[in-house]
């Protein structure tokens, strides 16, 4: 198995979390791989890339150079800290961030749980259900979460849905 097959990306896009979702196989492969270690989120100046530096050598040990856990952090608050679910979420990614593991399969585990916690997996499992059961209301949910998807640029990280919509963001990887 190679480095990109076993490795969560880094806060990834939300299209990547619908397709992990549905069981799409072969996911982190895909991808881009530098998307193992960088992310996109939005600014008023368009799409901006963070991301965790990793040393040199063998492995995927991520760098002490700079100051970018704080650059992150920044950037993610400067963006989004007007954003309802903000509050909730921010604190828990500045403890992630505040004592970083050595590599980056660690690191990105670590904000991928804080993700996956703001994905309610049981209404997703009701949400197929009734796809399957009701067309008239499998109707009106796809005119949901297609006006969800609308509205959002679902290449950027799962954290610009997360931050704007709480749970619901769960519709917008049905």
């Amino acid at each position: 198995m190679a480095i990109a097959d076993s490795v969560i990306p880094f806060a990834a896009s939300a299209e990547w979390y619908a397709a992990r979702v549905r069981g799409d196989e072969n996911l982190t492969a895909a991808h881009d791989p530098k998307s193992l270690r960088r992310t996109l989120i939005d600014s008023p100046e368009g799409p901006v890339w963070l991301s965790v530096p990793i040393a040199k050598g063998p492995g995927l040990r991520i760098s002490d150079h700079g100051n970018w856990q704080h650059v992150h952090l920044g950037a993610i608050n400067a963006r989004y800290g007007r954003y309802p679910y903000f509050t909730f979420l921010f604190d828990q990614l500045r403890d992630a961030y505040a004592d970083i593991p050595g590599t980056l399969p660690e690191f990105n585990t670590r904000i991928d749980d804080i993700i996956t916690s703001w994905i309610d997996r049981e209404a997703i499992i009701s949400a197929r259900q009734l796809l399957s059961s009701d067309p008239r209301a499998a109707a009106s949910l796809r005119r949901s979460c297609l006006e969800l998807k609308t509205n959002l640029n679902t290449r950027l990280s799962i954290l610009d849905a997360i931050f704007r919509l709480g749970k619901n963001t769960t519709l917008l990887l049905l």
